[in-house]
């Protein structure tokens, strides 16, 4: 076994390595070389789930929830994205975005917390020396609360312009989260069994591209393909289902691009998060018992589709109340 003049022992992440050459400097330079490694190989996704891992088990129900919900629009914002590579420009404008998306300030607030405290548990870490959450603050216009679903008069223009515009009505009769669909692959379907199969996701690293499993086992399952999508799926070609002009996997600026488009022409601003929300109201509205519905929207822990239907019956609720004090005030 080879003889070093010099050995240095560190630790990075809870792990110990050594180090060993035959000069400080040489070992410095590994040293050096390691740690760059560690902090650019650092993505969004393993961080977030690291902290979880570490920081859910001692929260309480209503701050875990909180920060899930934090979470996945993190994870949908920047999914695979390099740590080091966010800067406070970047958070700023996810900011930004959700203002302009209508979230209440709460939510916004709530989020923009979850991303300080990843990025404090990254510093502790070492995978970045920077916190770009530091000096971004929430605007203080932000409503007070949030519509979720979409309008029954959002939902009717979408029918109507389902076949200039077939990928929002697919999301709001799948109920899939956006890269789930933008993953799908013509083989997916099974038109013999009536199933829509997710055993990938789409997101997006440095703006291109990616396919991953799912995260949870729940996220692989099967969703119901309704009656009203059957024929336009099979008349589509074999391949990716939602594609860009060249047949690939579509790039964020390209979506971004169409999905405005969209919005535009049908004088609507709604988002892809709606149509899962909207899709959850109409299982509660069916009657799916909360067990399915977990299964079909692809939930890991049912407590997150218990909320979803208690929201939702608390709404219910208040709306037979405005139609009952309406009536007997005549």
């Amino acid at each position: 076994m080879k003889k070093y003049k010099v050995e240095h022992q560190i630790t990075i992440n809870g792990l110990r390595k050594v180090f060993r050459g035959n000069s400080e400097r040489e070992v410095r330079r590994k040293i050096l070389e390691y740690e760059d490694t560690v902090r650019n190989s650092s993505t969004i996704d393993s961080i977030i789930e690291e902290w979880q891992k570490e920081h859910f088990p001692k929260l309480s129900p209503n701050t875990l929830h909180g920060y899930i919900a934090g979470s996945n629009k993190i994870l949908d914002e920047f999914p695979g994205t390099f740590i080091s590579d966010i800067e406070p420009s970047d958070i700023q404008r996810f900011v930004e975005s959700l203002a302009m998306q209508g979230y209440a300030k709460k939510t916004v607030r709530n989020t923009l917390l979850v991303f300080n405290l990843v990025f404090k548990y990254a510093i502790v870490k070492g995978y970045t020396d920077k916190n770009c959450c530091q000096y971004i603050s929430v605007p203080s216009s932000l409503p007070q609360t949030k519509r979720e679903s979409l309008t029954p008069e959002e939902i009717q223009i979408i029918k109507d312009n389902k076949d200039k515009y077939f990928f929002p009505y697919f999301l709001l009769l799948t109920g899939l989260r956006l890269g789930e669909a933008l993953a799908l692959e013509k083989s997916d379907i099974d038109f013999e069994s009536r199933r829509i199969i997710i055993n990938k996701s789409l997101c997006w690293a440095a703006k291109e591209p990616q396919i991953k499993s799912p995260k949870t086992e729940a996220g692989k399952r099967s969703v119901i393909l309704l009656e009203p999508l059957v024929a336009p799926l099979k008349s589509f070609k074999s391949g990716i289902l939602f594609p860009n002009k060249d047949g690939g996997y579509i790039t964020r600026p390209q979506y971004c691009r169409k999905w405005s488009k969209m919005c535009n022409d049908l004088n609507t601003n709604v988002t892809a998060h709606q149509f899962r929300h909207t899709y959850a109201s109409m299982l509660y509205d069916a009657n799916i018992d909360v067990k399915d519905a977990q299964l079909l929207l692809g939930h890991a822990q049912i407590s997150t589709t218990l909320d979803i239907y208690t929201h939702l019956k608390a709404e219910r609720i208040n709306a037979d109340l405005d139609k009952l004090n309406s009536y007997v005030s005549k």
